[in-house]
């Protein structure tokens, strides 16, 4: 297996020792080269083919995003990754410029290699140039909740008890409502009433809770009259059918526990990407809405033709640079069946298939088109028997919301 080759640019050399270690004791498939400057990193490059530099904000001769500025222009095929305390603050747009991908600081250095290692991985998406393209150019980009931020760094230290978890998800009282309501619902099939937010963490987890706070943040930014056609409320609920029957399926083949968590997150999360085109580019967006409706074919397929880009990828990169786990970014990258890095993931053959069924079942009394399969999911392995499992799990599901 080939190395890594990852040019890290610091002045702390507390830090350095510590990525030396920590390669060294995990025996991480990583050829570490450190630097103390923005000088010395252009040396590095002018010599040595990298295939990731990680830079700090703070540099002693130049600012990190400056300098990442030029390797984008000297040495574009370098992947490019920000250590900053600035994300939050308006500005993630303007440094996506610069960089691939931000860490927000602080950030150990286990989480340092595991994250340049995920990126990596997720390269397909992040140094796509079409899509980094599209979201530069948007007049507005999501701002992760406050609440997710805080849950994230609060997730760093494996200390933290659900009691402060749910501390923090109840600063924002408007969001505790809101997901206390939600999984409260059929959808969740809760055998019982939860009352408080700390009984939510408990039962759910933090990272469908997190997931939540997220989607509950993304899908009340948009004006539904601004978009003819766009039901925001139908997108929802959309969503949390896709989500409990991803769920079920997984559960139907006996996967629990985290397995099954992903699979919900992948459904809830598979489509933020058209409220990010469209808070991102409303006039375009409801032009490609108009078309979609005129020409009587699947949305993605008119945003490809307009956009070069779908929903599915542009969703699946601001999740991958929001700190979501690889196999939920890949999957929601292929939901529609379109590979542009790895092979078709089983949890993306699953949101497909489930994708496909639900929307057919909105559309079947209306006269639009339905969906079809992409014929990548032909190739599954003894996909026939699967499919008719995945139908079961699917239609099992929907008859306990009745």
């Amino acid at each position: 297996m080939d190395k890594l080759k990852v040019l890290f640019v610091d002045d702390d050399a507390i830090v350095h020792q510590s990525l030396r270690r920590i390669v060294t004791s995990r025996k991480l498939p990583i050829d570490l080269l450190l630097t103390t400057s923005a000088s010395q990193a252009e040396q590095v490059l002018s010599s040595t083919a990298c295939d990731v530099i990680v830079t700090d904000a703070r540099l002693p001769d130049m600012v990190g995003k400056d300098l990442l500025v030029r390797v984008r222009e000297r040495w574009p095929m370098t992947m490019r990754i920000l250590m900053t305390s600035e994300a939050e603050d308006g500005v993630v747009s303007s440094l996506l410029v610069a960089a691939h991908q931000l860490l927000n600081k602080p950030v150990s250095p286990t989480e340092l290699l595991d994250a340049v290692q995920s990126a990596s991985r997720l390269r397909f998406l992040l140094m796509n140039e079409r899509l980094r393209a599209v979201v530069h150019r948007m007049e507005h980009l999501p701002v992760v909740p406050k609440v997710y931020t805080d849950l994230t760094k609060a997730l760093r230290d494996e200390n933290t008890s659900n009691q402060t978890l749910a501390g923090i998800v109840s600063q924002d009282m408007s969001l505790t409502t809101g997901i206390l309501k939600l999984i409260n619902t059929p959808y969740f099939g809760l055998s019982r009433r939860v009352s408080d937010i700390l009984q939510a963490v408990t039962i759910l987890g933090v990272n469908l809770i997190r997931g939540l706070v997220l989607a509950d943040r993304v899908f009340k930014t948009l004006d539904p009259d601004m978009y003819p056609g766009f039901d925001t409320e139908k997108l929802w609920t959309h969503c949390i059918d896709v989500a409990r029957c991803c769920r079920a399926v997984r559960r139907g083949e006996g996967a629990g526990g985290k397995a099954a968590e992903d699979a919900f997150l992948c459904g809830l999360l598979h489509d933020v990407g058209k409220i990010v085109l469209a808070e991102g580019c409303p006039g375009e967006y409801v032009r490609i809405l108009f078309l979609a409706q005129r020409r009587n074919v699947p949305l993605a397929h008119v945003e490809a033709d307009e956009l070069c880009v779908t929903h599915a990828e542009v969703g699946a990169y601001l999740l991958g640079l929001w700190g979501f786990s690889e196999p939920i970014v890949i999957a929601i990258a292929q939901h529609h069946g379109i590979l542009q890095g790895p092979e078709l993931s089983h949890l993306a053959a699953i949101l497909h298939y489930v994708d496909v069924e639900m929307h057919n079942r909105y559309v079947r009394l209306s006269g639009y088109a339905p969906h079809s399969f992409a014929r990548v999911l032909f190739d599954v392995e003894d996909g026939e028997a699967k499919f008719a499992k995945w139908k079961d799990s699917l239609e099992a599901e929907l008859d306990t919301a009745h």
